[in-house]
Formats: C-alpha cells, structure tokens, sequence
C-alpha cells in the first residue's frame, strides 16, 4: 500500500476528488446515470455534458467521513483545457473507457498520462471498463 493510500485511509475526514478523464461521452454519461441512481432525485435522463458535470456524495464510514466529489469533463477537445485545474486537487482519478472500442482503450494512457503529469504518483487511478453488458463486442479480453 502506497503512502499516500495510507495516508487517505488513516485520515478521519477523507475528501475523493475524483476527475472522471473519459473520453467517450456515452462511457461518461452510463457511469454518471449509474451514480445518480442510487440517489433519490434522479429521473433516468442523462444529458451530454457541456464543460463539466459535477456530482457530489457524502458517506460515513466508521469514523470517517468521506466525501466523493465526481468531476465529468467533456470529452470534446474544446473543454481540453479546463481539465488540468479539475485533476490538480484530485485524490482519486476515475478513467473510463468503452470496452467495445479499442480507440476508447488506446485514449487512456493520455489521460492517465495528464493525470501524473498535474498530480505525480500522489493519486490513486482507477481504469474503468464499460458497456461491460455488451461483452459480446469487446474489442479487449482480459
């Protein structure tokens, strides 16, 4: 377990800022609507996200608080430029990529690449498969 891992679990009041770096719009949104079932207000619409979509939960966890704070960048490469101030503070980055599109899988190490480059190694990076229903057309087996 890395120091910073550590650090995290140790400490009582724990904040995830979480950059969510996928490119593909549709990976991002069936992740988002996925998060925003389990809360009360959602109403199973998804819209495409313009700039940045933010979501928000709090959770306790024995003795710990822990906010998990989803940032959804556009994947345009117009809003490219706002991302680098989303990952500075992140603790956590969540990349997603399409497992029925092998250019979706191949766009990852750029992410994870502006990842390390604003954070270093002092950030978890968790590389999310999804459409994981239409493994069938998966382009990757692992």
């Amino acid at each position: 377990m890395t120091t910073a891992v550590r650090s995290l679990l140790n400490s009582r009041d724990t904040a995830f800022r979480s950059g969510d770096a996928a490119q593909y719009s549709m990976a991002r949104a069936n992740l988002r609507r996925g998060i925003k079932a389990a809360k009360e207000d959602y109403k199973g619409k998804v819209e495409a996200t313009i700039g940045i979509d933010f979501l928000s939960k709090t959770m306790y966890l024995e003795d710990r608080t822990v906010r998990l704070q989803l940032w959804d960048t556009a994947g345009q490469e117009r809003f490219r430029s706002l991302i680098p101030s989303y990952i500075r503070d992140s603790t956590v980055a969540v990349v997603v990529y399409d497992i029925t599109n092998v250019n979706s899988f191949q766009q990852t190490s750029k992410w994870i690449e502006d990842v390390r480059t604003e954070r270093g190694s002092d950030v978890i990076i968790m590389l999310v498969g999804n459409k994981t229903d239409l493994s069938d057309k998966r382009y990757l087996v692992m």
